[in-house]
């Protein structure tokens, strides 16, 4: 008999529960690894949720005459910032500095963080582009970028397949990169690499899609960030690894949840 297991997590809230019943002969879902590197998703979830609205916020005219590069942060009252402007020559001309707050509420900030906060983000935004680049510079594909400063003040860098210009969205590669506090210098390098990259249109989603991981035995980071990200778009995803399945499901209050049964 399979063995079924739901992992239920209310969007942009952190808790998490999980139930099982059945028999089961195959080694266990590691419950634990999933839920970290679904926690993981969630930040990076938010930190895509916090460049859309303030992207947004700011007008066509804007966004065209501020510089290429932004970055996202969030403080201690769990308040997303961020910054857009230009990055050139190892200085920052900011350009314009928004936060978005636990209700949503949009607000532009008039004063930016000084040069010895921003500049190791950008460094290390920086570092792992060229790193990534011998790689990406030959797929044409575009990639999301997310930059992170952990704890003990090191950077950790993480980059995916993102919805290309014509809105098709693309899974099969992905890099993470942790910087020293500089972030100047690459401390370790992983990288996870298909054969082939695929995609599917968000003009005309189809009912439900495949997402082809048979190479692993648990999801990976990519995986389940694709499957949060653009659950909005198809009305079913199927995460499908060497031993599982797994997949998003909506209860009757629109809440979501995370099912996982065994191949």
């Amino acid at each position: 008999m399979r063995k079924q297991y739901v992992l239920f997590s209310v969007i942009l809230l952190p808790f998490i529960f999980f139930s099982f019943s059945g028999q089961n002969t195959q080694e266990e879902f590691d419950v634990e690894l999933f839920n970290k590197t679904f926690k993981i998703a969630s930040r990076l979830y938010d930190y895509d949720v916090a460049f859309w609205l303030t992207s947004d916020y700011l007008s066509r005219k804007q966004m065209n005459a501020s510089g290429d590069d932004y970055f996202c942060y969030q403080d201690r009252d769990s308040t997303w910032h961020v910054l857009y402007g230009k990055y050139v020559n190892g200085k920052f001309t900011p350009d314009y500095h928004l936060t978005v707050d636990t209700t949503y509420t949009i607000h532009v900030i008039d004063r930016f963080p000084g040069d010895s906060f921003v500049l190791p983000y950008m460094r290390a935004l920086h570092t792992a582009q060229q790193a990534m680049s011998p790689v990406t510079d030959t797929l044409h594909i575009h990639f999301n970028i997310y930059v992170h400063k952990n704890e003990d003040q090191t950077f950790t860098v993480r980059a995916f397949p993102g919805m290309q210009p014509d809105g098709t969205v693309v899974y099969g590669g992905e890099f993470e990169f942790t910087l020293d506090s500089s972030g100047s210098h690459l401390l370790e390098t992983h990288r996870y690499m298909q054969n082939t990259f695929r995609g599917f249109s968000t003009d005309h989603p189809p009912e439900k899609i495949t997402l082809d991981y048979h190479d692993v035995d648990e999801p990976t980071l990519g995986g389940i960030l694709f499957v949060w990200e653009y659950k909005r778009f198809f009305p079913q995803i199927l995460l499908i690894t060497s031993q599982n399945i797994s997949t998003v499901l909506q209860d009757h209050t629109g809440q979501y949840y995370w099912v996982h049964v065994q191949r």
